[in-house]
């Protein structure tokens, strides 16, 4: 599953548990694009929205 890839490379990258970077993954506006199949942040890759994430915060 992608969002479990993306939030094991924030957790690694943050020093941070996968559940709490799970958490903060879940209110972002990254997580909302991915879920938009319209978006096409589905089709990237799990570092693409790692970067996208980190460039929100």
């Amino acid at each position: 599953m992608k969002v479990e890839q993306v939030v094991r490379i924030l957790a690694d990258k943050a020093g941070k548990s996968f559940d709490e970077m799970l958490k903060l993954f879940y209110k972002s506006r990254t997580y909302a694009a991915l879920k938009n199949t319209q978006s096409g942040m589905w089709a990237e890759s799990a570092e693409f929205i790692a970067d996208d994430f980190e460039r929100e915060q």
